[in-house]
């Protein structure tokens, strides 16, 4: 009997796991006017984003517990809405193999994925739970390198990110206190890879996540956790500073990113939901731009 150690055995077992998922999936065609929902994930997604790249429509989501990061491309096809998946669920980093964060960020704890973003150049930022950090990834042939690291700034104690839109020079976060008790949304300016102060901020109910932006809407959009105190759906705002507004109701996830034609995915965290034992499976929903 041939023993393999313990992290090439964790590599593999990794590998194994992210091969058994489906390469690509389907939204049928009949399904696209109404809100379709794909459950029973074998994973937990939370933050999500989209953007249109040369590969066409892109959306990329975190695996909470993975941590990883699948980039999917969107394609339209007669039979329906084509997502094929690529996962990044590791990297290179200063000559060692990561699986996706390079260190522990407390003794004891387990690296989560939370946020994810495209950056310039092809760049993916990914956050992790409970921190105020992004860790830059970028493609180099069929791999991914861990590249920099950005720091938000300062924010009171315990002050965590649970939210991201990166959006050309400004930065949109929804922070939380680390007792989960106050959210409140922030725009910060960006210059080059630094992010510099803060442009404004206010608060907002408890466990509202987000941010999204609708193509051809120069407002800001966020969907409630099945958590929230504020009716279930998705919301919109001007700007940081103006009232949301319940404009589809009905829908609880985690992360919001638009398609082109102004449909949208929702991410959700199953984990959440008050049930027995382990909550729900994870699932996607589809929100055609017509309940908009």
């Amino acid at each position: 009997m041939t023993t393999i150690p313990g992290d090439l055995a964790h590599e593999r077992a990794t590998a194994l796991s992210f091969a058994g998922q489906p390469e690509s999936w389907l939204i049928p065609a009949e399904n696209l006017d109404t809100t379709f929902i794909r459950s029973g994930l074998a994973f937990q997604p939370l933050g999500t984003a989209s953007r249109m790249s040369e590969a066409g429509q892109q959306i990329a989501w975190t695996d909470y517990f993975a941590p990883a990061v699948c980039v999917a491309t969107v394609t339209q096809e007669d039979s329906g809405l084509r997502v094929q998946e690529h996962w990044i669920n590791g990297a290179q980093s200063g000559g060692y193999s990561i699986r996706l964060f390079p260190h522990l960020m407390r003794p004891g704890d387990a690296n989560r994925a939370q946020t994810v973003n495209f950056g310039p150049d092809e760049t993916v930022w990914v956050s992790r739970n409970s921190d105020r950090a992004f860790f830059v990834f970028a493609p180099q042939g069929a791999a991914w390198v861990l590249t920099s690291l950005i720091q938000l700034p300062e924010s009171g104690p315990e002050s965590r990110m649970e939210s991201a839109l990166l959006d050309g020079d400004k930065l949109f976060t929804v922070e939380a206190t680390g007792d989960l008790k106050s959210w409140i949304v922030k725009e910060y300016r960006l210059e080059g890879n630094q992010i510099s102060h803060v442009a404004g901020s206010t608060t907002i109910p408890e466990w509202v996540y987000g941010i999204g932006r609708r193509p051809g809407d120069g407002g800001l959009w966020y969907v409630t956790d099945v958590r929230s105190p504020a009716p279930p759906g998705l919301y919109r705002a001007d700007d940081i500073q103006s009232p949301l507004e319940l404009v589809v109701p009905g829908i609880e996830g985690s992360g919001i990113a638009f398609l082109e034609d102004g449909s949208a995915f929702v991410s959700v965290y199953g984990q959440g939901y008050p049930e027995p034992s382990k909550g729900r499976a994870g699932a996607f929903c589809y929100v055609p731009s017509s309940s908009f």
